[in-house]
């Protein structure tokens, strides 16, 4: 998608940097309400309305089928096939459903690390970045090297 902006080189940097503040303005819309409309944390645990959710869910346009039984049953299908094998997963053994689990967060953080690793020790790379037309400057070696630093904790 990079491609069809106007600029690519200026305008998608600055796009990743500013979904960070937009993020943060629109978590905070978003969890502030729920936060403070909550009720009992046990209350919560003992009666998950998943009945009702489901029920929303399903009557909305989304969960409508073309066919004259108006069932969704590919996507049913898909869901229940998919639910069945992560359920065995655990079945088998929870370890291996955690990392399963866990290999998303994993493969994202890797997906981060290795070009800023890339860019940190390869001096060539580093020159050529530096007369880039979105730089960080002289602060871009110390931020790479934070941003390494914190994925790497976090895998």
């Amino acid at each position: 998608m990079s491609e069809e902006v106007h600029d690519p080189s200026i305008q998608v940097p600055q796009a990743i940097v500013y979904s960070i503040p937009i993020g943060l303005i629109s978590g905070l819309v978003f969890l502030l309400p729920i936060v403070f409309t909550l009720p009992d944390i046990q209350t919560l645990l003992d009666a998950i309305p998943f009945n009702r959710i489901f029920a929303r869910i399903s009557r909305s346009k989304a969960g409508e089928a073309d066919d004259p039984s108006a069932i969704p049953l590919n996507a049913h299908l898909l869901s229940t096939a998919i639910q069945l094998l992560l359920g065995l997963i655990y079945l088998g053994s929870s370890v291996a459903f955690n990392a399963f689990v866990g290999v998303a967060v994993i493969c994202l953080g890797a997906s981060y690390a290795m070009p800023i690793a890339i860019l940190l020790f390869d001096g060539k790379n580093r020159q050529q970045v530096a007369h880039a037309r979105f730089s960080l400057g002289r602060w871009g070696w110390a931020i790479n090297a934070v941003a390494l630093i914190w994925v790497s904790l976090e895998i």
